[in-house]
């Protein structure tokens, strides 16, 4: 269906994107721009009437005023019979009105104006995951990363542990049944290359489930169980 805009004079087609309620040219609402121009008809036709109704009668011819000579009392006057300029409180009713809807359209026309530059664009409405996607996009991306290792066994047990750390570095440490289960975070950038290996020490006279994990920002990654005396769980990624 074709529209033509009252502010830019585009004519909408069926191919122009955009909500068919605002022009896709100047973003102006059609409903808006109708109604202005309804209030600014309205306010001339309002100001046309009161004018017609208003005019004053023709003015009569002048009469004649018989001369008069200044009177010959001692210390008066002669009388000015010149037209005097007429003063606000002498001003016909008619031309106040007149002057009062002349202001009231000035008013009228300057709000329209107003509202046409003030108006904006409506964005068109856009599916849920369309604008997950665009706030995602807007987002720096993330660089670095909160990781931590993790290892547990089912009982007490002794482990020797061995991982990557967040200089890129290897350690490894033997960890006490008593600080078990074994835990070590860092913060390691974006690429870094994560890896993780335990094995139980507690000989095989005690056998155990014995698991490793790694969690990123909290959430689980990688886990790894094994079972038995001497056994060793790893894991291993990369951020």
């Amino acid at each position: 269906m074709e529209k033509k805009c009252l502010k830019c004079a585009h004519v909408r087609t069926e191919a122009d994107p955009g909500p068919d309620y605002a022009c896709p040219k100047c973003g102006a609402v059609y409903a808006k721009l109708e109604q202005a121009l309804l209030a600014k008809a309205a306010a001339l036709k309002e100001a046309a009437a009161v004018v017609a109704e208003g005019e004053a009668p023709a003015p009569r011819a002048a009469q004649a005023r018989p001369a008069s000579s200044p009177t010959t009392r001692a210390g008066t006057h002669p009388t000015r019979h010149a037209a005097e300029p007429l003063s606000l409180a002498q001003t016909p009713e008619w031309m106040g009105k007149v002057a009062f809807f002349v202001v009231g359209l000035i008013f009228v026309v300057s709000a329209t104006t107003c509202m046409f530059k003030g108006s904006k664009t409506v964005p068109e409405s856009r599916p849920a995951f369309e604008v997950g996607q665009a706030e995602a996009k807007a987002r720096a991306p993330k660089t670095a990363f909160e990781v931590t290792y993790v290892a547990q066994c089912d009982r007490p047990c002794d482990v020797s542990v061995t991982y990557r750390n967040g200089q890129d570095g290897t350690e490894q440490k033997k960890i006490s049944y008593s600080h078990m289960p074994w835990r070590a975070t860092f913060t390691a950038p974006l690429g870094a290359f994560l890896y993780l290996s335990a094995q139980n020490q507690s000989g095989p006279q005690n056998p155990v489930s014995l698991t490793t994990k790694i969690l990123v920002d909290g959430v689980e990654v990688r886990s790894s169980t094994s079972e038995g005396a001497y056994v060793i769980a790893s894991v291993s990624g990369r951020l």
